[in-house]
């Protein structure tokens, strides 16, 4: 199932805002405080399913999100009201099964397989839709709600916190089980430059001066621990190479050495997000 496109009216900085989303990977790019990350919040509230609390509106306006969802044989529209009720509900349009929408409350959702759940689910429909659909509309019908509930379930955000610790960045330890995001990313790059140096090419290809430009270019040092490192591991090492040692990524930009951590955020979160897209 794939999300083709969502409005947000009325929420934190999103007066009324239509994204449109592409088949497989959708990038927004915008300047600080342009309210990407709003964007990204109120698509994640539908992964939440009414479990939210936010007071950030547009004036008093009621924040409303509409969604539309293109699955392999059918479409669905979804639309929900961000603000937080006693008993928050979605409402659905499937405009080949039925043509008006159906508002259900959000424990209609309850992942419950309880036989008496699911008669009094199936209930709850024939009075909202009259007793005249026969069975194998509910099969229709609860198959489309199971998968769209399914998908909302699997949507995740990550905050800029999860790619970027700025205290763990100086000196990145490297040992079989590196703490962080960030120091799985230099850890990966470390070794990828040794065992796949062919796609480290590619990789600083794209993010170096001849490609993105984000940075000049990438030394990556090996170095032993010692007493005056804090980050100095003791612990077995994924490699052979990397036993007893810890890593220094550091960048070259404008003829200046800069340590990782040094670097912008955003900088940092692109590179890394480039090396996975390019590995994977």
């Amino acid at each position: 199932m794939n999300l083709t496109s969502i409005e947000i009216d009325n929420y934190r900085s999103c007066e009324h805002t239509v994204l449109e989303c592409g088949s497989n990977l959708t990038a927004l790019i915008g300047l600080n405080a342009a309210g990407k990350s709003n964007i990204l919040s109120a698509i994640y509230i539908l992964g939440l399913l009414g479990n939210f609390q936010d007071t950030r509106f547009h004036a008093d306006n009621d924040g409303n999100l509409h969604v539309y969802l293109e699955h392999d044989s059918w479409k669905a529209e979804v639309f929900t009201n961000l603000r937080k009720r006693a008993e928050p509900e979605m409402a659905f349009l499937f405009g080949d099964l039925l043509n008006e929408q159906i508002r259900l409350p959000l424990y209609f959702f309850s992942k419950n397989s309880d036989e008496q759940f699911v008669k009094a689910r199936k209930a709850f429909l024939s009075e909202l839709l009259g007793n005249n659909k026969d069975a194998a509309f509910y099969t229709t019908l609860f198959t489309r709600l199971d998968t769209i509930q399914d998908f909302f379930a699997n949507i995740r955000y990550y905050p800029s916190s999860f790619y970027n610790d700025a205290s763990n960045m100086d000196i990145l330890v490297t040992t079989d089980q590196p703490n962080t995001p960030s120091e799985w990313f230099i850890y990966n790059l470390y070794v990828c430059q040794f065992k796949e140096k062919g796609l480290y090419q590619r990789y600083k290809d794209l993010i170096c001066k001849n490609g993105m430009n984000l940075v000049d270019d990438i030394i990556v040092t090996l170095g032993s621990p010692g007493n005056n490192n804090p980050h100095a591991s003791s612990l077995p090492q994924a490699t052979e190479a990397l036993n007893g040692k810890y890593i220094t990524p550091l960048a070259m930009t404008n003829g200046k050495t800069l340590l990782f951590s040094q670097l912008s955020a955003g900088t940092y979160r692109i590179m890394a997000l480039l090396f996975y897209l390019i590995r994977n």
